[in-house]
C-alpha cells in the first residue's frame, strides 16, 4: 500500500492513486532511489561494455533514463542549481 503511494509520487509506473501519507511512504523512497539508480547504472554499464571509451555517452544516457523514469522530477532542481552556481551575479541576485 505504501509502496504504491511512493511509486505514484516518484516514478512513471502506472498505479492507481492513493491517499496514503506518512512515514510508511517515506520508508520506500530509499528503495525506489536505489532501484532507479540501479537501472540508470545498468544503462551506463551496458554502454561502457560495448565501448569502454564512451563515458560521456554512458553518463548522458543514464541521466536520460532517470529523467524518463521519474518524469523529470529532479531536473528542475538541477537546473536551479546550475543557474545559481553558473551565474556570475552576486549571491543575492543569483
Amino acid at each position: 500500500m505504501y509502496l504504491r503511494a511512493a511509486l505514484s509520487t516518484f516514478t512513471i509506473v502506472p498505479v492507481s492513486p492513493t491517499a496514503e501519507v506518512g512515514a510508511g511512504v517515506l520508508l520506500w523512497f530509499p528503495v525506489l532511489g536505489a532501484a532507479l539508480g540501479a537501472g540508470a547504472g545498468a544503462v551506463a554499464a551496458g554502454v561502457l561494455e560495448a565501448n569502454a571509451s564512451a563515458g560521456f555517452i554512458a553518463a548522458v544516457l543514464a541521466l536520460i533514463t532517470l529523467a524518463l523514469l521519474t518524469r523529470g522530477l529532479h531536473l528542475d532542481g538541477l537546473a536551479d542549481t546550475a543557474d545559481g552556481l553558473g551565474s556570475r551575479a552576486p549571491a543575492v541576485q543569483a
